[in-house]
């Protein structure tokens, strides 16, 4: 079993995989006053230890979801398993269609054979507790990108999570997003995307303003123009912060991080500091960078290594 021990926060009667995601984010920033870590059988801290899981094998056991069937917390097991909270093309309260791509007017993208852009290329989903709400990011590893906010109902009994509504991310503000693969959720509760695999600007044609194929399925975006583009508008970490006052619709707020640097970046990491970011670059023969911020909480300026 692997057991990991997290600061002591509030838990459910009884949890789900996906609850248990969240009570380990909550860990990040969770309620206790000291910012030491929580040593096993530490009284101050609780253990949460999983049901081993058996490594696939086969072709056909490599392309299944393999879960942890139960868990032990603070010495009381629960059976647990994989739960599904959206299927790409998933419609909730028949307006926003979970995994369609949009162009920048947020009018949704058609294909050749004039069926809705939908992508099945879900990469990192998040959640973030606001106040008594729970609210879930969830990005695209698509050209554009893709990003969509969920309400979350989790029931008190099972644990187990629904989504109560859905709503696309507006991105024109941050030029439409890249590629989004992983991300992490930082200990100030919001949401760190990544934008993977940069555009190469050297090889751009000034005058038609082509690249390569994997640039042009993002003149969809700007409506077919590829002159429009800057490919330096892409490779950079985007911070997503959302805010929810009472029973009101939630607001989401996007923020490109240009001091963080340009690069593939796969997933970065804030530690428990709130200043120093560990970022890790998809490729081969590539980095691993450290951004160590001015300011704890701002990740806006500070110096890169």
């Amino acid at each position: 079993m692997y057991r990991i021990p997290f600061a002591k926060t509030a838990l459910a009667t009884k949890v789900s995989a996906v609850t248990l995601t969240a009570l380990l984010l909550a860990a990040c920033g969770g309620d206790s006053d000291s910012n030491d870590p929580v040593a096993p059988g530490d009284p101050a801290g609780k253990t949460l230890s999983f049901t081993a899981v058996k490594a696939p094998e086969t072709d056909l056991e490599k392309r299944q979801i393999l879960a942890s069937p139960s868990v032990e917390v603070d010495g009381e097991t629960y059976e647990i398993g994989f739960h599904t909270l959206l299927r790409s093309g998933d419609a909730v309260n028949g307006d926003v269609v979970f995994g369609q791509l949009v162009d920048k007017m947020g009018q949704p993208l058609y294909g050749n054979d004039g069926k809705l852009s939908v992508t099945d290329s879900n990469e990192h989903t998040s959640l973030l507790p606001i106040g008594d709400r729970l609210f879930s990011v969830s990005q695209m590893e698509t050209r554009p990108g893709a990003m969509f906010l969920m309400e979350l109902d989790q029931n008190k009994q099972t644990g187990h999570l629904s989504v109560k509504d859905l709503w696309q991310i507006d991105q024109s503000g941050v030029d439409g997003g890249w590629v989004h693969c992983a991300a992490s959720v930082t200990p100030w509760n919001t949401h760190l995307a990544s934008e993977e695999y940069e555009p190469d600007a050297s090889e751009r044609d000034p005058v038609t303003g082509e690249i390569d194929g994997y640039y042009e399925p993002m003149a969809d975006y700007f409506g077919g123009d590829l002159t429009a583009m800057n490919p330096y508008w892409w490779g950079w970490n985007i911070e997503i912060t959302v805010a929810a006052e009472g029973d009101s619709a939630p607001t989401s707020d996007l923020v490109k991080h240009y001091a963080m640097g340009r690069l593939a970046f796969e997933l970065s990491y804030v530690m428990p500091d709130e200043k120093t970011v560990y970022m890790t670059d998809d490729g081969t023969n590539v980095g691993f960078y450290m951004f160590v911020a001015d300011t704890a909480g701002d990740l806006s300026a500070g110096n890169l290594y």
